[in-house]
């Protein structure tokens, strides 16, 4: 019939091309060809971080325009470009495309030891993950710093 079928997922992490014969005959005549597929590289894993969940320390005198977190290396996903989204009310964090999460304006009128959640988008353009940050309010500020030192 011509048509060929899988009995089972192709995956590039396993096999990067496969090769068979085919053989035609038309009598009397008979020939043989190989054939190869190759197979693409295309990213089956979302891009996520090593917790669900993190716990971050902010104390409410942190100035505006400064960072407040930044995303430690990613798990899954690592052939495609993640890009990243903060969810929050009244845009109060601001991500880059580094995954450095800033605090957009003042939060001297908070109060301490309340807790922000806000929700971090990861994606690759096709799959998502979501990440959970939990920001404790707290009175000072001794410093501030990212998480991963590669950034």
């Amino acid at each position: 019939t011509g048509e060929i079928y899988l009995d089972s997922l192709l995956d590039y992490e396993t096999t990067t091309e496969l090769s068979f014969s085919i053989v035609t005959t038309s009598n009397p005549i008979t020939t043989l060809d190989t054939l190869i597929i190759y197979i693409n590289n295309i990213e089956d894993t979302a891009p996520t971080l090593s917790q669900s969940t993190y716990d971050i320390d902010l104390p409410v005198d942190t100035p505006a325009n400064n960072t407040v977190w930044c995303v430690p290396d990613l798990s899954g996903g690592e052939e495609a470009v993640v890009t990243y989204l903060v969810s929050y009310t009244d845009n109060l964090f601001a991500v880059n495309t580094d995954g450095i999460i800033t605090i957009t304006k003042s939060i001297l009128k908070q109060t301490p030891n309340t807790t922000l959640t806000v929700t971090l988008t990861l994606t690759d353009g096709t799959l998502t993950s979501d990440v959970t940050l939990e920001f404790l309010l707290r009175a000072t500020n001794p410093s501030l710093r990212c998480n991963n030192p590669n950034k």
